[in-house]
Parts: C-alpha cells; structure tokens; sequence
C-alpha cells in the first residue's frame, strides 16, 4: 500500500502537508483517500476517430452549447436567439434524434447558456450576463426555477456548471485563466438566491499551459475534474485537462483538436463540454464524451460527440 506521502505525490502535491489546508472535500479517513490516489494515465487516452454521434443542421444543433446525459437520455442547451433556444431533451438514433424543447425561462437574447449537467434528476444549465446562476429544469420537464448567484466573485463565471460528488455542492469558474473553482448551494427548487459556500471553493494549481476558454468542466466519480481548454491560437492546442478535485493540481492533459469540417472560413470550430458518460456506437466504447460545435455560416451549425476511451474506467 501506498504511504500518505507516496499518494499524494501521484495527485501532485509535493512537500510540507496539512490535511485541512492541502485538501479540498478531504476524504473521513487515510484510506479512503488513498483509494483515490491512483494513477489517472491520462497519457493512454484515446479519442476514436469518428464521432461517436454526429448530427447536421438540426434546430437543436443550433448555437449548441453543452451536452450531458439525465434519466431520459442527452440533454443540450442551446443559444440560437431566434425562437430555438433552451435545453432539449434528446433521444439519440444513428443519424438524428427524437428531441422534446424546453423553452427558456429568461427572455431570449439577454443570457447566454452554457454547458449544463445532471443531478439527482435535475438538469442545470449555467446562465450568463442579464442573470448570472443556473436555470434548474426537472429530468422530465415538469418543473423548473432560476437560481441566481447570491455572490460572483469574478466577471465571467458560469459558462458550464457541475455537481461535486464529494459534497452535493454545484461549482463552476471563470471562462478566462480561472484559478478557482466556485461553489455553491443550488438545492433550492423554486426561483431565488443560489448562496456562496465559499470555505468549499478548490484552488487550481496550473500546468502548462494554464487552463482558459473554459467552456466545459465535469467532476468524476474519483475525485478528479475533466476540463476544456480551447484557446484559439495558432501556437496552442485544444485540450482536454485533467486535474485533481482533491488537490487542485494538473494530472494530465491530452489534444483534442476543434477542427472537424471547418467550410466556414469567418468561423472556428469550438469544444463546448465534456461530461463522463459511458457510449457505445459504433462497435466500439468511450468513456469520456466532448462535444465539438461546427459553427456553420450559412447553415445550421453542427454537432460532433467525440468518445475518448480510457484503459481503465475505475481510475476516473
């Protein structure tokens, strides 16, 4: 077994340590957190080389801005400002899909939505600039509340929202160089304040490069956090980062380039979310799915899930 020291070096932290000052979420006890001090091989991941599910010039492909899975299947917050946007609920075929629209709650072209996830059946989509928080919609559409932030302590939070395992508590960062995740409370079911639990909040220790265009973030059964990085700069990759909930350091981080039929030249292709979520198509299984948008100039925009398949999926 591995000693205390020996397993945190595995999760990055070097060096003097303090359980309470070190930690975020610390696990009860040494064993328990050792169990999460495994190796997340980032360096093994695979992206498949075709999409896991592609679909072209739909209404909710549109401005489509993050993809998770619930208990009735995908769900993809959309931004198209022209009667189309809101959170779909899809039923995924070969080539398209069966999808029910939610209509968004806050007036169309005042709030941009991003990167949703799912919860103990409820759906969260993060919303941006006249309210700042999250748009809270039941798995099956039946209810829905606002929550917004009673504290934003910087300027471009909640473009994608998560729910932390370890604690219940919904976080989120800043789309820019973030070096904090932010946490708070969003079990409330009907509109109102979404509280700061600030003394929750995990410190992000970067790598190289530092995480920005922060689009999409999800947490992982093993304490770690999945996040895009999707600056476009000719000297830097799009990539899928890998850091430690427990710690706040890089793990690892694999390319993942945003560049699938880019026929629009006035336009760049975006990576929007990532979420953990085991898909077979194709003959084949992913464990880590990344939705790629194809901002299209004349048409429809278009929407690549791409699988990443890892050797070992207890070590997410």
């Amino acid at each position: 077994m591995k000693s205390l020291r020996q397993g945190l070096a595995v999760l990055g932290h070097t060096g003097p340590f303090s359980w309470q000052e070190h930690l975020h979420c610390p696990p009860p006890s040494v064993r328990e957190l050792l169990g999460y001090c495994t190796d997340s091989r980032v360096n093994e991941w695979v992206r498949w080389p075709e999409p896991m599910w592609q679909v072209d010039n739909e209404a909710w492909t549109e401005e489509a801005q993050g993809v998770t899975w619930g208990r009735d299947g995908w769900y993809v917050a959309t931004n198209a400002d022209d009667g189309r946007e809101g959170l779909y609920r899809l039923v995924p075929g070969t080539s398209s899909a069966t999808w029910t629209r939610l209509a968004p709650r806050l007036a169309t072209g005042t709030v941009h939505h991003g990167a949703p996830c799912e919860w103990e059946e409820w759906i969260y989509v993060p919303v941006q600039h006249a309210t700042w928080g999250v748009w809270k919609v039941r798995a099956d559409f039946t209810a829905d509340a606002v929550l917004t932030a009673a504290d934003r302590p910087a300027d471009d939070l909640f473009p994608w929202c998560d729910v932390n395992p370890a604690n219940g508590l919904l976080y989120t960062c800043n789309f820019s160089f973030p070096t904090k995740l932010y946490a708070y409370d969003a079990s409330a079911t009907v509109d109102g304040v979404m509280p700061r639990v600030d003394k929750e909040d995990i410190t992000l220790h970067w790598g190289d490069p530092p995480p920005n265009g922060v689009q999409g973030a999800c947490f992982t059964t093993n304490r770690r956090l999945l996040m895009i990085h999707d600056v476009k700069d000719d000297d830097e990759d799009e990539l899928v980062q890998c850091y430690s909930a427990i710690t706040g350091r890089l793990l690892g981080q694999m390319s993942l380039h945003a560049d699938a039929d880019e026929s629009t030249p006035t336009t760049l292709n975006e990576l929007e979310s990532v979420r953990l979520a085991t898909v077979t198509a194709k003959g084949v299984t992913t464990h880590i799915q990344v939705l790629e948008l194809n901002n299209e100039g004349f048409s429809e925009d278009d929407f690549y899930l791409w699988g990443i398949a890892v050797p070992d999926p207890s070590l997410l």
